[in-house]
């Protein structure tokens, strides 16, 4: 089997995104595991299907993850119409299309996505290691994040991780480890069907999840500027707002083909 992918760059969360003509389910992870043992850059594959009006993104692991569905906008305007200014993203796990903005420049697109507002925000008492941490935790539609304020150990996160997303029956879960100080974040996340677990570069949904959790008492739109790894992503909401707001770049670093057997 011959598969086309491109590998792309959301503000260091690199990202590699399947060309998906027919491409059976049952692969998606045998593949997602190729590609990211030829590439060990690659912090996750996602499969995009552009044969229908509204393209369609599914993750190996059937996980949301925001900067892919930014980085499935880019491709789709690349290969269609070079600068689509506006594109729709129907992804799996997400009842409504999530709508992305884009502007090219010479070398990168521009992007803003709308993420509709967290399904809840609770706090939930996590035990490890014979402590228990009660933490905030911002459910969305295909990923759920913990926020925590440096009072987990990396170790710690990591069991976390794995552990409660078997609990609580999770197709992903990340920690967001946040200095409110200098407003640096660490993210972590965990795919289970997958069972991969990144310190990634940046991530978009982490960040919607701690700016809606930062907003969620103020009745104004706040702007929150959250340094990553990778870099910075500009969040904007409030407590009345429908959408979490999401600003970064992104780039296309290559095409590629690869021959796979299944």
């Amino acid at each position: 089997m011959t598969i086309e992918y491109y590998i792309l760059n959301p503000t260091g969360n690199i990202t590699a995104l399947v060309i998906d003509n027919g491409i059976d389910k049952k692969y998606y992870t045998q593949i997602s595991d190729i590609i990211m043992k030829e590439n060990n850059r690659i912090e996750q594959v996602g499969f995009i299907d552009f044969r229908k009006k509204t393209p369609y993104l599914c993750m190996a692991g059937g996980e949301f993850c925001g900067n892919a569905t930014m980085s499935a906008a880019v491709l789709y305007s690349h290969i269609n119409c070079d600068n689509c200014a506006d594109t729709a993203i129907k992804v799996f796990g997400c009842k409504n299309e999530i709508s992305v903005k884009s502007q090219k420049t010479d070398d990168a697109y521009y992007c803003k996505i709308n993420l509709e507002k967290p399904k809840s925000i609770y706090n939930y008492n996590f035990d490890v290691n014979g402590k228990t941490f009660n933490l905030p935790v911002v459910e969305f539609e295909g990923i759920s994040h913990i926020i925590t304020e440096n009072s987990v150990s990396k170790n710690d996160a990591e069991i976390l991780l794995k552990t409660y997303a078997v609990k609580l029956n999770l197709s992903a879960l990340g920690i967001m480890i946040f200095n409110s100080k200098t407003n640096e974040i660490t993210p972590i996340v965990y795919v289970k069907s997958c069972e991969t677990l990144f310190y990634e570069n940046s991530c978009a949904s982490g960040s919607c999840a701690l700016c809606a959790y930062l907003t969620a008492n103020s009745d104004s739109k706040t702007e929150i500027e959250i340094i990553q790894p990778g870099g910075v992503l500009k969040t904007i909401s409030s407590s009345k707002a429908k959408y979490v707001e999401l600003y970064e770049k992104v780039s296309i670093i290559s095409h590629q083909f690869t021959e796979i057997t299944v």
